[in-house]
Formats: C-alpha cells, structure tokens, sequence
C-alpha cells in the first residue's frame, strides 16, 4: 500500500474523505451520514463519518450534517459508542458562552420555578440531558457543588466549566466524581476528592450529613427526596421497614413522622455508619440492622414478623441491555420477599433505578411477585424523582428511577 493510499488513523471510526463528497470540509470535523440529527442529544458511532485527520478525543468541535452544513457543537468521542454527545446548536461555537447560559437557566428553574431553595439546601441543579449537558450532573449541598462525570468532553473541558460553575450563587467549593462505569468506556481517569468532606444538608425539617468525599452518587440520592416525604406522611402510628437503607432518608422521614417503629436494613457497613450518625443528628430513634435483605426477609417470615410498610429501594441491578433480564430476575425475587413481610392492609414502596429497566418490565416483575407471593396488589401512585431531576422528551431514558406505591391484601 503507497503513502496515499494508506487510511489515516481514525481510533476504529468510519475514514471518509469530505472532499470526494463535494463538501467544503474542515479535516478535522466529523460528519453525519444524515442531513440532519438523530433524536436526542447522543449520536452514535456507526452515524458518524470521521475525517481523516486524527481529532483529539474530548474536543469541542462542530459536526456538519452530510450536506456540509454545521447542525450542532458538542464533545467528540471516537472512543466511545456515543461518540458524539449534543451540547449547542450550530451558533454555540463557544462553550464557556454557553454553558454560562445553561447552568443559569438550570439554576433558575428549580429557584424561581420549583423553589426548591425553601425546602431544601441539597438539590441538583444539572441534570444532564434534561439541561442541555448530556453527561454531566451537578449537585449543590449547601456551599458546595458535586460534579458527576460521566463522558469524556467533561473532563477535557474542566476548567471552562468549572468557571462557569462558578458564576452560580453562594459556590465556595466544587468536587469531582468520575462514574467509574463511564470513565472505562469513554477513556478517562478523575483523582479522588480528598478524604472527609462532608455538607450538612436539611430537607423537609429532617437533617443529613453528606459524604462527599465516597457516598453513594455525589453524597445522598437527592432523587428521593419527594418519595422520602410521602412516607414520613403514611408513617404516623405504623411499623417500618426499611430495606436497602443506605443513609437512613426513607427511615428518618418514617420515624420523624411518627412511625411507632422503624427497621433500617442495608448490607453496606459503611452506609450504616452515616445512617446512624443521621439518626442522631435528629434525635430519632430506629432499629439499624447490619444483614443482607434476602436471608433477613425469610427469617423475618419464618418468623411470621409482619411490618404494615415496606420500603424496598435496591441499588442498580441492571447497568445496562445486556444485564436487564438477570436484573428483572433479581427484582422479582426480592419483591416477592418483601410481600411475605407486609402485613394485610399494608404498603409497599418499591423502587428501581437502572435505567436500562423500563417501567413496564419493572411494574411486571413486581405483579409477578405479589401473585407468587399469594397476595392482592394494587398500585395507589407511581412513584419518579424529584421535579429537579427533569426528562427531556426528546430523552426518554433519562427516566431512571421508578416505583410504586402498592396496596398489599
């Protein structure tokens, strides 16, 4: 093969040559085999023609529909199957410009319109795709911000965005969080934030403390928190169990609105630890129980320990397509246990966060386990995040979490 007939390298994307196509071409801008864009804000590999010149995976660049013309600006990945992801249209040339914008408008709408400020000091101002800034969350505890990374675009572009970040109110400090799952696929490393940083954050008059140095997510499941105030409402004069406690929300809100009992149970050791210290910091008093949920469940119904509600709220099963059916089986199995415990006339809250499950499958599974369970079910409300965790239409799957609050007989 001669100098001119050798393909550039283009890290496994399709090599075309805009010019054979008739189309005034930069060399390093990738193309659409369409016109125009595909739903949605991500663009997948097999959708792109790549430029023989070799693009630095992470940059900020224009992709051009197959006419030649510029039809959005965002992060290029070639890395990655998503290797395009959607931020700006075809005037948003500059990313400090826009995400100034973003993150105003994001922060506007869950101040002004959700006013969630009155309720609460933890709420996520960011919510990826839904604000225009697909793979990126951001989490405000308190004075602090939490940045969840989840593509690579992100991480190259730190510094535009943290002065971006910036220009929001009341910021004294931002912490990083890669997605471990994520920094594999689109190839990159974030250090971990120093150990020990906390935020105290109040919510519907229940106080956490936040671990924002290694919690779950940045620091608590913000998503909850209309789900955790809905118990605390159903709680008053009933016994409570909580599975899958992690920092104790369901259960504080439970105890704190009168619960004659609660039952908090989670395997994690670590995530007991803060539950408790949680516990204290509100003067509540609940059962903590260090044990995995399924031999805990037959024990309980071996011992015929009934609870007239039950939380069930289990970390992600299913992180993506090719782990949804053993996921749905795993679903169905612990559901079916906790019917066992719920006593006649009681609720069951259960909840599912991988979003490669959809409601379907997962309201499926659920009725499955109650008729394998013998018992009558019926749902009273379907349960979703908080408002500050909007879906973009254009974005289905960016509705994760699912539950259901279940009449059990």
């Amino acid at each position: 093969m001669t100098r001119k007939e050798r393909p550039a390298d283009n890290d496994d994307g399709e090599n075309v040559s805009p010019r054979r196509h008739g189309i005034d071409h930069r060399p390093d801008e990738p193309m659409l085999k369409t016109k125009t864009l595909p739903r949605g804000p991500w663009v997948f590999k097999k959708m792109i023609l790549f430029p023989g010149a070799k693009t630095g995976n992470g940059r900020w660049c224009a992709l051009r529909g197959k006419d030649g013309n510029i039809v959005a600006h965002g992060f290029l990945n070639r890395k990655s199957e998503i290797s395009f992801r959607v931020v700006g249209g075809p005037n948003d040339s500059d990313l400090g410009e826009l995400l100034l914008k973003r993150f105003a408008a994001a922060h506007d709408l869950r101040t002004r319109l959700l006013g969630l400020h009155l309720v609460t000091n933890g709420a996520r101002i960011v919510h990826g795709e839904a604000d225009g800034c697909p793979g990126l969350i951001v989490d405000r505890y308190g004075r602090t911000l939490v940045v969840l990374v989840y593509a690579l675009g992100w991480v190259a572009n730190a510094e535009i965005v943290e002065r971006a970040l910036r220009r929001l109110p009341a910021v004294d400090r931002i912490v990083w969080h890669g997605d471990a799952r994520s920094a594999d696929l689109e190839g990159f490393r974030l250090p971990e934030p120093p150990p020990g940083l906390t935020e105290t954050v109040e919510e519907h008059g229940v106080r956490y403390e936040a671990d924002l140095s290694g919690g779950h997510k940045s620091g608590l499941f913000l998503d909850q928190r209309d789900n955790r105030r809905l118990l605390g409402t159903l709680a008053k004069g009933k016994q409570v169990l909580d599975l899958c406690c992690n920092a104790g929300g369901f259960s504080l809100h439970a105890a704190k609105g009168g619960a004659t009992r609660v039952t908090s149970v989670d395997l994690d050791e670590k995530a007991l630890v803060r539950a408790k210290k949680n516990g204290r910091l509100n003067d509540l008093k609940i059962g903590w129980t260090h044990a995995d949920l399924f031999p805990f469940l037959r024990e309980a119904k071996q011992a015929k320990h009934v609870y007239d509600i039950v939380v069930l709220d289990p970390h992600k099963l299913a992180t993506g397509k090719g782990e949804v059916q053993e996921g749905l089986a795993k679903y169905r199995d612990m559901n079916q246990l906790a019917f066992d415990v719920v006593a006649r006339g009681g609720l069951l809250l259960t909840f599912s966060c991988s979003g490669a499950v959809s409601r379907d499958a997962f309201e499926g599974v659920v009725a499955s386990a109650a008729e394998a369970a013998g018992r009558h079910a019926r749902v009273l409300r379907t349960l979703e995040a908080a408002s500050d965790h909007p879906v973009a239409l254009d974005f289905p799957e960016g509705r994760y979490l699912k539950g259901l609050l279940v009449h059990v007989t």
